[in-house]
């Protein structure tokens, strides 16, 4: 089976923003800029998977991602 290139390209890119992911003593915006680069490799990344299982799954992970950014963003009490 040959995979095709828009799937080729999208796990290309998914792989790289995940070999990006800062360390934990990283600035605040870093990792709220990394779950935010995640998440949009992920939505496409699922835009070109071809079973509904992995899609879905995709796009469950780039809302957990979307919602760190969004907690990461959020003042600390």
């Amino acid at each position: 089976m040959t995979i095709p290139e828009e799937l080729r390209s999208a796990l290309r890119d998914f792989r790289a923003v995940r070999a990006r992911k800062p360390p934990g003593s990283a600035g605040a915006a870093d990792p709220v800029d990394w779950h935010e680069a995640m998440a949009a490799a992920l939505d496409t990344l699922a835009a070109h998977l071809v079973h509904e299982s992995d899609r879905i799954r995709a796009r469950d992970s780039a809302t957990g991602h979307r919602e760190e950014a969004a907690r990461l963003r959020r003042p600390q009490a």
